[in-house]
């Protein structure tokens, strides 16, 4: 049976998978991303896909294709730009390297859009033909569905939906903007707005750790929540009113941590989308956690690229 190889990139972790075009995970694992210089990291991208090989062959599987999934701006297989938790490796010629050391056929994406590939494929949004994915971390990150096409706009730069405007004059991005919706709806932002509230900083606390004090009615936590709620879902409710979609896969550690997270969400955003839209999409969480890129650049590798 033909196996493909996902691999995603992260600011601190790699994790890499062999699956199949139903989404079956036959091997995964998670290494540091530590690479100082581009010879270091494709050498160590190198030896991931050799190790996949390896194990596949021993498993009896063929490797049919490479997929990997980077945080940054990647164009045509080329990452331009937008790294910057890797800025050593930028521009990174990833699939070209990649088809010329191994002779398969290869894609590269940014990293949120393998997470909507996953949840697409396999994951909350399957079926669907409309769908809006956000990953909400320390930054936000994000993906369209289109009419069954996944949208990147003009040489694969758009689909930024982390950095929205939510805010007239807001605090400043690092991308450069105001006032984006990464600046009020992140973990980051949650826990800024949590020391504001609290007068005090906190520095060991992150999104996910706030929330449980969230729902043991911490009075500050509370409020934090309630900002960071219609935040996000003033961000969202842009979207819907743009795009009218199906679903709206939320995905992050945060979200995970229980129904009242969606609930909080979902109080606020009919306020901020038109009321012939109200009840027409469905919010939910992402499915598949930290193998929704690698899994869901392989399915869509399978998808389009290989029969």
């Amino acid at each position: 049976m033909k196996y493909g190889i996902g691999i995603d990139v992260g600011g601190t972790r790699i994790k890499y998978s062999i699956s199949n075009r139903q989404g079956k995970v036959a091997y995964h694992q998670t290494v540091d991303t530590d690479f100082q210089t581009k010879e270091i990291f494709l050498k160590k991208l190198a030896g991931i896909v050799e190790e996949c090989q390896q194990h596949a062959t021993g498993l009896g599987h063929e490797i049919a294709g490479i997929s990997v999934a980077f945080p940054g701006i990647v164009e045509e297989g080329v990452v331009t730009g937008g790294a910057g938790n890797l800025p050593g490796l930028v521009p990174l010629q990833l699939t070209p390297f990649l088809k010329e050391r191994f002779g398969l056929p290869t894609i590269a994406m940014n990293d949120a859009i393998g997470m909507a590939m996953g949840e697409h494929y396999y994951g909350a949004a399957r079926g669907c033909s409309d769908a809006i994915f956000i990953t909400i971390g320390t930054g936000i990150g994000g993906g369209l569905l289109i009419d069954g096409t996944f949208y990147n706009g003009f040489h694969d730069r758009g689909g930024e939906l982390g950095h929205i405007i939510i805010e007239r004059d807001g605090l400043p991005c690092s991308c450069g903007s105001h006032g984006c919706l990464e600046v009020y709806g992140s973990t980051s932002a949650l826990v800024r707005h949590y020391d504001y509230l609290s007068g005090q900083a906190h520095p060991h606390i992150n999104g996910e750790q706030l929330f449980q004090k969230y729902l043991a009615k911490d009075a500050h936590a509370s409020q934090a929540f309630d900002w960071h709620f219609r935040n996000v879902a003033i961000g969202l409710g842009s979207l819907v009113n743009i795009f009218a979609p199906e679903r709206i896969v939320l995905g992050g550690g945060i979200v995970n941590g229980g129904p009242q997270y969606l609930e909080g969400i979902a109080k606020y955003i009919n306020k901020y989308c038109m009321s012939h839209l109200h009840d027409t999409f469905q919010i939910a969480p992402a499915e598949l956690g930290d193998a929704a890129a690698s899994v869901g650049g392989v399915g869509h590798l399978f998808a389009e690229y290989i029969q």
